[in-house]
């Protein structure tokens, strides 16, 4: 006579299942090492034009935070852009390095000479402000763009506009922004006694 045990049962099915399942375990570590090769390797990916384009860009960056000789600077930027075409998904960078170049080759050319850099800088910065630059970017675009727009005379509420949004946000150095734009909207007609009066408050808050 057969006697059945369903306890025994019961641990036997699960023992099946589980040696069933043993499949899983080797396949889900060969992934994770998969996963760690491809980002071990990533950027031994990337061709040496790419990682010379990588360090011009740097150099631009390293040069505008030291202050580099606008000259030097414009003329490196300009290879960014002769390269860009091979690095799409940098064309905003690129074009925001080349704004910020003429925007700081303008700022030390004599105004007669300066208007052909002005122009050059706010077509590089709205380039780049259309294609969408990185948020580390953003708020040195948006002062950048705005101060070459007022230099220009062109669009200057929105220039001024521009400029207050990007020092509240910390960009540039914040007592020469609101310095600025304390003269700017006094300057205009009529003059913005508002906008004067709310920027000499930050910079008294500054200076305080």
């Amino acid at each position: 006579m057969t006697s059945s045990n369903p306890t025994i049962g019961t641990k036997v099915g699960r023992a099946r299942r589980s040696l069933g399942q043993l499949w899983q375990v080797p396949t889900f570590f060969l992934g994770l090492v998969a996963l760690a090769g491809a980002a071990a390797s990533a950027p031994w990916r990337h061709s040496p034009e790419w990682w010379q384009f990588e360090e011009l860009t740097t150099a631009i960056r390293h040069g505008l935070d030291q202050g580099m000789d606008p000259d030097d600077l414009v003329a490196q930027a300009e290879r960014t852009l002769q390269q860009v075409e091979k690095f799409p998904s940098r064309s905003a960078e690129a074009h925001f390095l080349a704004g910020s170049a003429y925007y700081r080759q303008g700022q030390q050319t004599q105004p007669p000479l300066a208007k052909a850099v002005w122009a050059r800088a706010v077509e590089q910065l709205e380039q780049a402000g259309v294609l969408g630059v990185a948020a580390k970017d953003e708020a040195r675009l948006r002062y950048r763009l705005g101060y070459c727009l007022y230099q220009q005379g062109k669009d200057v509420p929105r220039a001024l506009g521009l400029m207050a949004e990007a020092v509240e946000k910390g960009a540039e150095q914040p007592l020469q922004g609101y310095q600025l734009l304390v003269r700017a909207n006094l300057e205009r007609r009529p003059p913005n006694l508002d906008g004067a009066l709310d920027a000499s408050v930050r910079v008294l808050d500054l200076t305080a």
